[in-house]
């Protein structure tokens, strides 16, 4: 801590004093920050598969150790980390494009399945993001990139967005197949 201490003097030209509160106060933010998104303790160092102590460590130290560990491919992605990076950026990119009209808004992915929560009724009420989601939802399911699963009451959404629908109605699946134009 001491040393932290000492960059955030030079840094901020602050007196100790100051810098130890700033580091706390950045430190707190940080850890609700981890808190909020991941739901753990970020400063938890079991949380992570390496932890280097640089205030006991030269930087040539830090730089051999990782370049040693990269080269021997303990750390290189596997086909699991790749799938759930990719899906966190998905997550993350479908948060960033409505939170500004809906700020709580909750979005989470399970079995290839995307589901948006406590949208504030933004969809409902705001015709130019409505106009603007319809867009993107009819592109991305063209593109064919991937298989959507589109639920809706509405017949016209479901003719103007699918090419193949099931109607399930008390958890029994009434009818199957393609969309009449």
């Amino acid at each position: 801590m001491q040393h932290r201490i000492k960059e955030e003097m030079k840094r901020e030209n602050s007196s100790a004093e100051e810098a130890r509160y700033l580091l706390k106060k950045d430190d707190d933010e940080r850890r609700k920050w981890g808190m909020s998104l991941y739901g753990m303790d970020t400063s938890n160092s079991n949380l992570y598969d390496l932890v280097l102590r640089i205030d006991i460590m030269t930087i040539d130290d830090v730089v051999g150790i990782l370049e040693r560990i990269t080269k021997e491919g303990r750390f290189d992605a596997t086909p699991e980390s790749t799938a759930a990076i990719k899906k966190e950026a998905l997550l993350a990119n479908i948060h960033a494009k409505i939170v500004s009209s809906a700020p709580r808004a909750r979005v989470s992915i399970k079995d290839g399945i995307v589901t948006l929560g406590n949208l504030d009724g933004i969809l409902k009420n705001d015709a130019s993001f409505r106009e603007k989601s319809f867009i993107a939802m009819k592109e991305r399911m063209q593109s064919r990139e991937n298989t959507i699963v589109f639920v809706s009451h509405q017949a016209g959404q479901i003719r103007n967005f699918c090419d193949r629908a099931v109607w399930i109605e008390e958890g029994v699946v009434k009818r199957e197949g393609q969309v009449p134009a």
